[in-house]
């Protein structure tokens, strides 16, 4: 073979070549820029999964802050139920002493006057008995205005706990969803990062 025919032989040759290394050029930049858009990706996803794991810690620290709440409440309510049983306790013994003590003196006062009991002795007897019959009548309208705080207390405080516990029951539901929103297809987590962004 000659130079000359060797010569468009090289020319092709070192053609294919130039080409072919520019052509690998262009595939290194372009799998360059994949990888580095796949790491964008990989990163926006890390904070995505970071952010999602922070927020279901801050909602289970809330959940434990309404559990602790909600049994202080339990607890408050216990002893408030006591306190209003122990408070009907000594109202009903007190009543009941007032009206043995009433029943007593009536008693005594009608012993000791009998048959004498005239007219005079009569209104005597009103006029001893009309202010014990007024404390007795002030002392039942104690009675039922307690009757009647303890019973506004006791609506009160079953609407605090109605509250808490629907407060609670929102915030076990927020923490379910959110858990499976991370357990769940990465769709799922996208949609929820996009709607946290």
């Amino acid at each position: 073979m000659s130079e000359i025919d060797l010569l468009p032989l090289l020319s092709a040759l070192l053609l294919g070549l130039i080409l072919g290394a520019g052509l690998m050029r262009w595939r290194g930049q372009n799998l360059r820029r994949q990888w580095h858009r796949d790491q964008t990706l990989l990163e926006q996803q890390r904070q995505a999964t970071a952010q999602a794991q922070e927020a279901l810690e801050a909602q289970r620290q809330e959940t434990r802050q309404t559990d602790r709440e909600l049994s202080r409440l339990q607890t408050e309510k216990q002893h408030l139920e006591k306190q209003v049983q122990e408070d009907q306790d000594k109202r009903n013994k007190e009543q009941e002493q007032l009206l043995q003590q009433f029943q007593n003196l009536s008693n005594r006062l009608l012993e000791q006057q009998g048959e004498k009991l005239d007219q005079r002795h009569s209104k005597n007897l009103e006029n001893l008995l009309n202010p014990l019959h007024e404390r007795l009548r002030e002392f039942k309208k104690k009675v039922e205005e307690s009757e009647l705080a303890g019973a506004k207390r006791n609506a009160a405080l079953k609407e605090q706990l109605e509250n808490l516990r629907q407060l609670n029951q929102q915030v076990t539901e927020d923490a379910r969803s959110l858990s499976q929103a991370l357990r769940g297809d990465q769709k799922q987590q996208g949609q929820w990062g996009e709607m946290q962004l």
